[in-house]
């Protein structure tokens, strides 16, 4: 009977093995998909010289006029949706740093002191460091797509348009 038993073992053991490894791959998630490359007109990436030289960072100066220069930069300073944009797009950069964070090993130490003293018992120190150190196998895919999906959220919302331009 248990030859019977050992003789099966190992065809067993690879319609198991796999079964387990076709189950494993349908189990990977979603994957990136390539984004479609643009097709932009010719002066776009060409835009040098005449009508279509590159706008100056100090573009607001070159107005000389002070008064202007004022009024803009206090619209600038009390916007509100623009302040709530960048906290917002910075909450969703620090999400892509700890999905990424969550791909890499992680280690931690402690150290703890313990004294008792007491008039019937006798006194005692205790002394304790602990180094631990952990690192999550990404199996099934989850801390890749923790990661991809925090990414792409960042991508969206640096690139969506505010609000009040999606009509």
């Amino acid at each position: 009977m248990s030859s019977i038993i050992l003789s099966k073992l190992p065809a067993t053991l690879l319609v198991g093995l796999t079964v387990n490894l076709v189950s494993c791959e349908a189990l990977k998630g979603p994957q990136a998909v390539e984004t479609a490359k643009l097709d932009l007109p010719e002066a776009f990436s060409k835009a040098t010289t005449g009508k279509n030289q590159k706008i100056s960072t100090g573009w607001l100066r070159e107005f000389k006029d002070p008064r202007m220069s004022t009024i803009v930069n206090e619209a600038l300073i009390h916007n509100q949706g623009l302040k709530a944009a960048a906290h917002r797009l910075k909450a969703v950069r620090e999400g892509t740093i700890i999905g990424r964070a969550a791909r890499l090993p992680s280690v931690s130490a402690s150290t703890n002191y313990r004294r008792t003293d007491g008039e019937n018992i006798l006194s005692s120190e205790n002394y304790g460091i602990s180094l631990n150190a952990s690192w999550e196998v990404d199996l099934w895919g989850r801390l890749r797509n923790i990661d991809f999906t925090a990414r792409a959220n960042y991508c969206l919302l640096y690139t969506s348009p505010s609000p009040r331009d999606r009509g």
